[in-house]
């Protein structure tokens, strides 16, 4: 399945993470509170299948950029980022995809 048919099936499936800010909260509320800072730099299967589940249709849309519009407010901002330049490392592990946001998440 093509990037963009995974985006596409993301967005049947899960409609209101691609525009509605609640899908920022969760990623936020996953990194800072749902795990620990060893965790994300320590390479784990588990962590990354789970990271997978959970975000992979986010990440797919932060790379398409259909989450420009999160770029508008701070927390919606930084949720961006982490999904950009974090989650990739986890849900592309050991794959060149893993890299694909650096240079969006640093603008």
């Amino acid at each position: 399945m093509s990037s963009n048919e995974k985006v596409a099936l993301a967005r049947l499936l899960h409609p209101q993470t691609n525009t509605d800010p609640i899908g920022a909260k969760a990623v936020l509320h996953f990194w800072f509170e749902e795990c620990r800072p060893w965790q994300w730099f320590r390479q784990r299967d588990a962590f990354d299948a789970l990271m997978s589940k959970r975000f992979g249709s986010l990440v797919e849309s932060a790379l398409a950029g259909q989450l420009a519009s999160w770029e508008k407010e701070r927390d919606q901002a930084l949720a961006l980022v982490l999904l950009l330049d974090q989650f990739t490392r986890q849900v592309f592990r050991g794959h060149q995809r893993a890299y694909q946001g650096d240079t969006r998440a640093l603008q």
